[in-house]
């Protein structure tokens, strides 16, 4: 029977649909979009599957160099034997590519008499195809193949690796295409991202548009841009965000880790390992990661790339650190391919712009000279009048303002109050058993106002009383056993007792008075006549717990004078010394007009007689200083029934006579003096 016959057709027709599947595999592979590395490597093993071969490798020339894009068998395949044969096998190959054309070469044989043309070193049948893209050749495709088939086999297997390197080549056509096409896009990203960092000399315009425009051409989840302020790094933008705020905890947290790298001067890349960063930076990356759930963090340094004068010596201090690029992937960690290498361009080219923008703002008067530079219309010919009459209006102003004196008041609050009153204090620590008096009661000087009890101190008296009386009665005891004969010893005994027991006697005697008098100061008395001003005096003392000295009411003569009490603003009472000073060296009053707030219609005026030295910062008028103002008769009788306790008047000080502009502008001229001039000067 011939080997024909012997052969089931059944299953050569499935070998080759088997064939024909793994062919169609191969062109559907060259058809997407996929890393080099894994498309030879699908396509190698569906060649070698459909060769039944055992092994190949595809040989990557791109570069130049000749290098293994992928492999089955290589180590079996016997080229790494020996170096001889790694020789042979590698000038073979460089026939190949310089012929151009696809080849079998038999074992153990040479492809031609030359031995710089290479030879097989294995036991295998190369089958040599080119892989071309462009009409050049990108690769080889070597097949280890089985020896010893017939040459019309071995034509077919080259045949098919021929076939195969062509379809190989659409994959390496269309992604040759598809990075012209990249490329071209990233130049165009690239183009657009320059121009929009370089666009505006404003360190915020320019950090908003860094943080925009990389964050679309690196393709990542979030940019943001830090600018150095001093020897700190401040959070100026954040893509995807007009505004933000600054006092988020990210945004601390971040401002923060830019300081730490900043002060460290090297780029930092965060994928999930901290063991070889800083501590002081993995302190920080390890609290922001902890707050952001970013999977993926870069922090650059932005530097100002140094001007070269070869005129000069080298400067070895490192570049000057404007600002701070941070990059972030909220879920991946995986870099994908080219990611790092487009976080550093635009480093590169965001830290130009920035260094330009923080330049040119930080030019001494900047706004004045940008203002000036705004102005060139003025100075033309047909508006040259205009400009002229408009300045000199304005200089006519600020010397108006400068020169011509006007009347200058200080205002602040107060509250008309009886000259004479008093403060009632406790006398004795304990809780309030009775108040006697109430609002608006006239009281006597040594009337009873307010009773308290001291539980503590009436035990304590009880517990004296109790003592007194048994050392008392032992005493008693003691002279009657006097009275009775007894011998010398026990006499001698007895009134040793009786005088230990008079001292102690004497001594709770002390006590007990003591007590009687502290039980008497329970009694709060009215320190002098008048009325109690403090409102709804009951309810406010009502079993109230109360300890020595603190205030229970308020008592204020009414019959006698009355004066105001003004609240001048800390800040404004070193014009009133000044002017009172003034008023009192020339022997005149310094006068004060004020107005109730119950009849804002009538104005009264009266004169200062003191200035407080010490200043307050109670209530809800911040520090002040108490001006004291007596009220004259002539007031009273005006006030009439208006005169009333607490009522609230608003008051300004007269203080001579002071420039307009002073008058008007006398808070900012405070301001200069204290946050600029003070601070410079």
């Amino acid at each position: 029977m011939s080997n024909e016959d012997s052969v089931d057709p059944e299953l050569v027709e499935q070998t080759k649909q088997q064939i024909r599947e793994l062919v169609n595999e191969i062109a559907d592979l060259a058809q997407q979009d996929i890393p080099e590395k894994e498309f030879y490597s699908g396509f190698l093993d569906r060649v070698v599957t459909a060769l039944a071969a055992n092994g190949g490798v595809v040989w990557d020339v791109s570069s130049g160099r000749i290098e293994v894009a992928a492999e089955i068998g290589l180590r079996e395949s016997g080229l790494l034997v020996s170096e001889d044969a790694q020789h042979a096998h590698g000038r073979l190959l460089r026939r190949a590519i310089v012929s151009g054309d696809a080849t079998l070469v038999d074992p153990h044989a040479a492809v031609s008499d030359d031995e710089e043309d290479g030879s097989n070193p294995t036991d295998h049948l190369l089958v040599l195809g080119l892989l071309r893209a462009d009409q050049e050749i990108q690769g080889v495709v070597e097949i280890f193949q089985r020896s010893g088939t017939p040459d019309t086999t071995q034509q077919g297997y080259l045949r098919f690796v021929v076939q195969m390197c062509d379809l190989a080549g659409d994959y390496l056509k269309t992604r040759s295409l598809r990075r012209y096409g990249a490329r071209q896009s990233l130049a165009n990203q690239v183009e657009q991202f320059t121009r929009m960092v370089h666009r505006s000399l404003d360190p915020r315009i320019t950090a908003y548009a860094l943080a925009n425009e990389g964050r679309r051409l690196i393709d990542c989840d979030r940019v943001t841009v830090a600018v150095m302020r001093g020897n700190n790094c401040k959070i100026e933008a954040v893509s995807g965000q007009d505004t933000f705020d600054k006092r988020a905890n990210t945004i601390v947290l971040l401002q923060e880790l830019t300081n730490a790298v900043a002060r460290q001067g090297e780029p930092i890349w965060y994928t999930g390992d901290t063991s070889d960063m800083p501590p002081q930076v993995e302190d920080a990356i390890q609290a922001y990661v902890d707050e952001s759930h970013s999977k993926t963090v870069a922090i650059l340094p932005l530097r100002r790339e140094k001007v070269v004068d070869e005129t000069k010596e080298r400067d070895n201090e490192p570049e000057e650190i404007v600002g701070a690029l941070v990059v972030e992937q909220i879920e991946d960690t995986k870099l994908r391919e080219g990611f790092v290498q487009r976080v550093e361009m635009v480093a590169r080219h965001g830290a130009s712009g920035l260094a330009n923008a923080v330049e040119h703002h930080n030019l001494f008067l900047m706004p004045l000279w940008r203002a000036i530079g705004k102005t060139k219309v003025l100075v033309q010919a047909r508006t040259l009048p205009k400009t002229v009459t408009i300045t000199l209006a304005a200089l006519a102003v600020i010397l108006a303002l400068c020169i011509v004196p006007m009347d200058y008041n200080l205002e602040g609050d107060g509250a008309l109050q009886p000259a004479v009153r008093r403060d009632v204090f406790a006398t004795v620590p304990g809780k309030v058993l009775k108040t006697r008096v109430k609002t608006g009661d006239h009281v006597k000087a040594g009337d009873v106002v307010v009773e308290l009890e001291n539980v503590e101190q009436r035990l304590r008296l009880q517990e004296v009383r109790t003592q007194f009386g048994e050392t008392d009665r032992r005493i008693e005891g003691l002279e009657r056993q006097l009275l009775s004969p007894l011998p010398r010893a026990e006499r001698d005994q007895i009134e040793g007792q009786l005088a230990t027991a008079r001292d102690s006697l004497a001594g709770l005697e002390l006590q007990l008075n003591l007590l009687q008098k502290r039980l008497e100061d329970e009694k709060v008395r009215a320190p002098i006549d008048g009325i109690v001003t403090t409102w709804d005096v009951e309810q406010k003392l009502f079993d109230r717990p109360v300890e020595v000295g603190e205030v229970l009411m308020t008592i204020a003569d009414t019959s006698a004078d009355w004066e105001l009490e003004v609240k001048m603003p800390e800040h404004r009472i070193g014009d009133v010394s000044e002017a009172k000073a003034k008023f009192d060296a020339e022997g005149k009053p310094m006068p004060v007009k004020y107005v109730l707030a119950t009849n804002p219609k009538h104005d009264y005026e009266d004169v200062v007689s003191s200035v407080s030295l010490t200043a307050d910062g109670e209530g809800e008028h911040g520090s002040h200083v108490k001006i004291r103002v007596p009220i004259s008769a002539k007031s009273r009788d005006a006030l009439g029934d208006e005169l009333r306790l607490g009522t609230t008047v608003k008051a300004k000080a007269y203080c001579g006579r002071r420039a307009v502009g002073y008058v008007l502008f006398r808070d900012l001229v405070n301001f200069v003096h204290q946050r600029v001039l003070f601070k410079f000067f």
